[in-house]
C-alpha cells in the first residue's frame, strides 16, 4: 500500500467516527442549512436535471435541495451501483421505486427507473467523507463516483457537514475534484 493509499484509508477512518459521533438533531440542521446553500447557487437555479443521493447514516441529506428541485419542474436522478464499481443515474418513476442495496444504500430500481446518460445531468450534488479547501474529495473507497464524474459536464458539487471540510485532503491521480463544494456556511469553489 503506498503512503498517500495509507493517509487515505486513515482518513476515511476517522472520519467515520467523527460522522458516527453526531447527534441525529445535528445532522438534521446541518443537512437544512447545507441545502439552503446549494439552492442559492446559479448551478442549482439554472439546472434542468440534478443527480442527487439518498442519504446513508450521518451523510448531509440532500432532500431538502431535492425537494426544491422537484417544486421548481426539475428532474432528479439518483446513483445506482452496480457490479465493476459502476454507477448509473436513474430517475425513479415514483418514491416507490427505491430499494436497498448490498450496500444498505437507498437506491432506485433500475427496472422502475429512467436511466440517464451522465451528459443528460446538469449537477451532481457529490457526498463524501470529506472536502478540502482545494474542491478535492474524500471518497468512501470504491471509486464508484470518481469513474462516474470523470470527464462529464455537469457541474459537480460536494456536499458536506461544516466538520467534513478539512484543510487538505490526499489525492491521487484517478481523484475528481469537485467544481465547489457546498457547507452550511457557504460556497467553496474551486481556483
Amino acid at each position: 500500500m503506498t503512503d498517500i493509499a495509507l493517509e487515505k484509508r486513515n482518513l476515511r477512518n476517522a472520519m467515520r467516527h467523527i460522522l458516527k459521533r453526531m447527534k441525529s438533531e445535528d445532522v438534521l440542521a446541518s443537512s437544512s442549512a447545507a441545502c439552503k446553500t446549494v439552492i442559492e447557487t446559479p448551478e442549482f437555479k439554472k439546472a434542468s436535471v440534478i443527480m442527487a443521493y439518498k442519504a446513508f447514516g450521518s451523510e448531509c441529506d440532500p432532500s431538502v435541495a431535492v425537494e426544491a428541485a422537484l417544486r421548481d419542474g426539475k428532474q432528479v436522478a439518483y446513483p445506482v451501483c452496480i457490479p465493476g464499481n459502476m454507477l448509473f443515474a436513474c430517475i425513479p418513476h415514483d418514491e416507490s421505486c427505491f430499494v436497498k442495496s448490498e450496500y444498505g444504500i437507498t437506491e432506485p430500481d433500475i427496472e422502475r427507473s429512467k436511466c440517464l446518460t451522465p451528459n443528460e445531468i446538469d449537477l451532481v450534488i457529490v457526498p463524501g467523507l470529506a472536502f478540502d479547501g482545494n474542491c478535492g474529495r474524500l471518497g468512501r473507497g470504491a471509486g464508484y463516483y470518481d469513474r462516474f464524474l470523470e470527464g462529464i459536464s455537469a457541474y459537480k458539487l460536494g456536499f458536506a457537514h461544516e466538520v467534513q471540510l478539512l484543510e487538505r485532503i490526499p489525492y491521487m491521480l484517478h481523484d475528481v475534484l469537485m467544481d465547489a463544494v457546498a457547507v452550511p456556511s457557504g460556497v467553496i469553489r474551486k481556483g
